[in-house]
């Protein structure tokens, strides 16, 4: 299982990108980096917003995503929202880390309390820092 316990209680800041405040890519990034992989960042905009929405499941500026079937560690999961878009990563035994904007700071859940929410897995192919 990946070791995320010192990122749980970051708060949760709109396109945040620091332990002062993530969003949920934000949050995604800081895993990735933990992982030692860079990935592109997008700070979302309302022009930008739905062209990096799909830019997240389909892969950009040479970040390939490719879907799974079923979850891995350190993989993305994309969740199905009312009216956002949401990410968040994979860290095995059923959990998963997120920055729940709800519960106003990022934590760790079950996967299995999302299902119906779940629009897929995806690995991201990084290149190493």
């Amino acid at each position: 299982m990946i070791d995320c316990r010192s990122l749980v209680g970051i708060p949760y800041k709109e396109k945040g990108r620091s332990r002062e405040g993530v969003d949920c890519l934000g949050l995604n990034l800081m895993v990735s980096e933990m992982l030692g992989y860079e990935v592109p960042d997008w700070l979302y905009t309302d022009e930008t917003a739905n062209r990096d929405k799909e830019a997240v499941r389909l892969g950009k500026e040479g970040l390939r995503a490719v879907r799974l079937d079923v979850p891995v560690e350190g993989c993305y999961i994309e969740f199905s929202c009312i009216d956002r878009f949401h990410t968040g990563v994979y860290i095995g035994d059923g959990k998963f880390i997120h920055a729940s904007k709800a519960d106003g700071m990022v934590v760790i859940e079950r996967l299995d309390r999302w299902s119906r929410r779940i629009r897929g897995y995806y690995n991201v192919h990084h290149k190493h820092i």
